[in-house]
């Protein structure tokens, strides 16, 4: 007797159709990218500051560090709640394996966290009065936890978008500028929050600041051209055309190349104002990857 193959409709290869689902994540990810590329960005600004020009800049690392000690916090505490169980966090710490991006990126997080908490307990010990204010010790210590940091924060701003393009999700592991955008919007942001609060505490000489700030702001479009036209097919697909240009014009007008082209304007207000774009357009760009297996999958 004949046998009967499967009906024609359903008679689809692996290459015909999708194989994954979706990760269950949604926006407390979001808010974690977002918080990760905020702290891990604002310590790299500053501790780049604090070590090429100590005399000009060390107030302002001193008033930045706490900051991003906070941000990262933050971060911690959303990247903990989205683990399902937040007292499994430390068994990711049981394995070392530098080729996985999420065990080197675990590693990453908390090496970073004992060269910024203790920069920021040296900073409250002297504002408690427990550690002298002129303590030369105390300066040269804080230097060389922010050389240490620098490495560090590196690879914690960098290592989810490696980590994403890495996964077997459409759009995602196709992305091979994930990596490199990751880190350059997070270096963005953190150079155009420090150059905020420069203004905010009406300190002069930032135009170093500005200048690097309006570099590295630009790179980062660049970079975003370069995942729009490496996710193009994934992004045309499940993303209507009107949110998939509303977001697009956020993150690389808004966020990118209007404050880019603001850098060097000297009001504070105008400062601030342009820091809130950058924040706004990586909140956004953020948005578009977590979310894009979640997307509407009808072609506009």
């Amino acid at each position: 007797m004949r046998r009967k193959g499967p009906p024609a409709d359903i008679a689809q290869t692996y290459a015909d159709r999708e194989v994954t689902k979706a990760p269950p994540w949604g926006w407390l990810v979001v808010w974690d990218m977002w918080l990760n590329a905020m702290a891990s960005g604002l310590f790299l600004a500053a501790a780049m500051a604090h070590l090429v020009r100590p005399a000009e800049y060390t107030a302002l690392a001193r008033a930045a560090y706490p900051i991003a000690f906070v941000l990262y916090l933050l971060d911690l505490i959303c990247l903990m709640l989205d683990l399902g169980n937040p007292y499994r966090f430390h068994h990711m710490l049981r394995v070392f394996k530098p080729s996985s991006p999420m065990s080197l990126g675990t590693w990453f997080l908390n090496a970073f966290a004992l060269s910024i908490t203790g920069i920021v307990a040296l900073q409250t010990f002297q504002w408690l009065g427990v550690l002298p204010n002129d303590a030369p010790w105390i300066a040269t210590t804080q230097r060389v936890l922010a050389a240490l940091g620098l490495p560090l924060a590196f690879g914690v701003a960098a290592y989810k978008g490696v980590l994403f393009s890495t996964t077997a999700q459409p759009g995602w592991r196709i992305a091979r500028w994930l990596g490199a955008y990751h880190i350059l919007s997070a270096m963005a942001v953190g150079l155009w929050t420090l150059l905020a609060l420069a203004a905010w505490l009406e300190m002069e000489r930032v135009r170093p600041l500005a200048v690097a700030a309006c570099v590295v702001l630009l790179a980062s479009v660049v970079a975003y051209g370069a995942i729009v036209v490496e996710m193009k097919s994934a992004l045309r697909i499940r993303y209507p055309a009107a949110q998939r240009w509303t977001l697009h014009l956020v993150i690389a007008v808004i966020g990118g190349v209007i404050p880019a082209c603001a850098a060097f304007l000297e009001s504070t207000s105008v400062v601030i104002v342009c820091t809130l774009s950058t924040m706004v357009g990586a909140l956004a760009s953020r948005f578009l990857i977590v979310m894009l297996p979640h997307a509407s999958r009808s072609k506009s």
